[in-house]
């Protein structure tokens, strides 16, 4: 990653958010609708899980059509059109299909405005997006680019294994776009920092679905498998080996940045559960009125949740122009990743 050197050009990097939007799954779906589908007694996903609502996609919902409307309305929110852009990332932790890249299904939903425009996938699972805005502002930077779209879509919900609710409770299906580019008077100061991803992957089959690729291709689904072709959690070790390694992983952060806790106005976490955040906040000694908590009422939506948690901060007033944000995230691999901006 661009960030490693702290003396590098890749330190504030002028690059900017220019505007975001979401586009939702169109089901509601309630804590006791998820007691029903795994067999509860009803209140135990509120109690247990702490999600007492999400979105799960209908029939006719896709990640590359909820995809396309969240770029409609991230453009639409910066007053640009998509001739005004170079291209659209897609940082999603879930592909529509092997080929092509979810990026081009999106393109393709677009229409033929996009003829000619540069896609590509970029995928860390629940960091994807995190890791995309990283590379994107590089190249902004360093000027191959002046604006592109970033665009997380997550269709998680045909994947979850109903036998497994602690992790079955916590998952929802949306999208988040936001177009990204070199700032202008209106953004002056907007800047990413610093960044950092590690990735432990002795502990890289905590999170899976070990169906699908070419270890096990989807030809070798017999009806007996079929949990390997579902969602799967070591929830409790996944947050004990990432509580290990945070104290560090932040104080490498902040030393590249040249920054402080104190400098922090607003953390935007990964919304991964409601538990394991409240433990984080605690642990790092954050005050309350600085954490951004969602996952209560949308879920974690992979790799969309921190853009649709952001598109939230910045719709209510909680994330304004100028404001120190730190982004901020586990996903499988073991990875943790952070990345400080001004907004």
């Amino acid at each position: 990653m661009c960030e490693h050197n702290p003396g590098s050009m890749f330190q504030n990097r002028k690059a900017a958010i220019l505007g975001s939007g979401v586009a939702m799954g169109g089901r509601l779906v309630t804590a006791e609708e998820i007691d029903r589908l795994c067999g509860l007694r009803v209140g135990w996903t509120a109690r247990n899980v702490g999600v007492l609502t999400r979105r799960f996609v209908t029939e006719g919902e896709s990640a590359s059509s909820m995809g396309a409307e969240a770029v409609r309305r991230a453009l639409e929110a910066a007053g640009l059109g998509l001739a005004d852009i170079d291209g659209v990332i897609c940082a999603s932790g879930i592909m529509q299909q092997p080929i092509p890249s979810t990026s081009a299904l999106i393109l393709n939903e677009l229409g033929s405005d996009t003829a000619g425009l540069t896609s590509f996938d970029i995928n860390s699972t629940c960091l994807s997006f995190l890791v995309a805005w990283d590379m994107a502002s590089c190249l902004i930077h360093m000027g191959r680019f002046d604006r592109l779209v970033i665009v997380s879509s997550e269709v998680a919900s045909p994947g979850l294994n109903w036998r497994e609710p602690e992790s079955a409770g916590l998952i929802a299906d949306g999208a988040a776009a936001v177009v990204v580019g070199r700032p202008s008077r209106a953004t002056e100061g907007a800047a990413v920092h610093a960044s950092l991803l590690k990735t432990y992957a002795e502990r890289a089959h905590l999170v899976e679905i070990r169906g699908g690729g070419s270890s096990l291709p989807a030809t070798e689904h017999d009806g007996t498998n079929t949990s390997d072709f579902q969602f799967s959690m070591g929830g409790r070790e996944v947050f004990r080996e990432t509580m290990a390694h945070l104290p560090d992983f932040f104080e490498e952060l902040f030393v590249n940045a040249r920054f402080s806790w104190g400098d922090v106005d607003l953390m935007i976490p990964h919304q991964a559960s409601p538990s394991s955040m409240r433990i984080v906040r605690r642990r790092l000694g954050i005050p309350r009125d600085k954490f951004f908590m969602t996952v209560e009422r949308s879920g974690n939506a992979v790799a969309a949740s921190i853009p649709l948690a952001m598109h939230e901060a910045i719709e209510s007033g909680r994330m304004r122009r100028g404001m120190k944000v730190l982004l901020s995230g586990t996903s499988a691999g073991l990875s943790i990743g952070a990345l400080l901006m001004t907004y």
